[in-house]
């Protein structure tokens, strides 16, 4: 799905510059042809997925625009970051970065990325599923004083409630008052394919013939606030973003948790 996903950003790129919802002048080298060949054929037959990565991307490039407004100095913790070229496109001098994902991922992006030219962008090793976030960045330059604007992008709908603890607990542990943690985030009802909806059917087809099901949604991210006693910033649905009516787009949705 990460080779999908920046897929579907580099077709984005295709359209006259006058109708990109967004530029992204590295999609097309980090995509490469495999990337491509499986935006092109998923568009076939879910032609609204491109849309929603459109709409996650305009909303989580607006949110740390936002945050960086409102913080002299911070660091950002891109959690599982894959092909994502945030932080070479978009340039924060008042920001350190932590890109953490599997080392195979991370080679892929030394191989790709000219390190040399950011010395504020960080490499982090890390297994999400067994190693707690915190204990990873307390082994590098992290400073936990500063405002921290988390990221959680393309995650929580991989993962059952036990792996979802293991995250955000790790997370809370870091997060100050001043902390940002962003996420997106699915429906119960696409879960349990209840949406009535057969577009959100039809992605849920594609995304098991893919040999990666969704697991998790909130019908309600309240709960989740309150779990981990968190307030919510900002809670929208991708339609909203996209200014369209559709249902399908209802059940997809991003949220921005505040530290307490």
């Amino acid at each position: 799905t990460a080779k999908l996903i920046v897929g579907l950003r580099a077709l984005e790129q295709e359209k006259p510059v006058e109708e990109r919802r967004f530029d992204d002048p590295y999609a097309f080298m980090l995509a490469g042809k495999q990337g491509l060949t499986l935006a092109r054929r998923f568009s076939m037959d879910t032609p609204y997925l491109q849309n929603m990565v459109a709409a996650r991307t305009m909303h989580l490039d607006a949110a740390v625009k936002r945050f960086c407004r409102k913080n002299a100095n911070f660091n950002v913790v891109n959690i599982g970051v894959g092909y994502d070229s945030r932080f070479w496109r978009l340039n924060f001098d008042n920001a350190n970065i932590y890109d953490l994902d599997l080392p195979i991922m991370l080679n892929e992006r030394k191989r790709i990325f000219d390190y040399s030219k950011k010395n504020s962008i960080h490499n982090v090793d890390i297994d999400l599923l067994l190693q707690p976030i915190k204990e990873i960045l307390n082994q590098t330059n992290f400073d936990p004083n500063l405002p921290t604007f988390f990221i959680w992008e393309g995650g929580s709908m991989y993962f059952r409630i036990e792996i979802i603890d293991f995250i955000f607990i790790s997370i809370k542990e870091l997060m100050s008052p001043k902390s940002w943690f962003w996420i997106d985030y699915v429906s119960e009802n696409l879960i349990e394919d209840t949406t009535g909806v057969k577009a959100a059917e039809d992605f849920m087809r594609n995304m098991c013939k893919m040999g990666e099901p969704f697991l998790n949604g909130y019908n309600d991210i309240n709960a989740l606030a309150e779990r981990y006693n968190l307030s919510i910033e900002q809670n929208i649905d991708s339609g909203a973003i996209l200014k369209v009516q559709e249902d399908v787009y209802k059940h997809y949705s991003f949220c921005i948790f505040k530290g307490g």
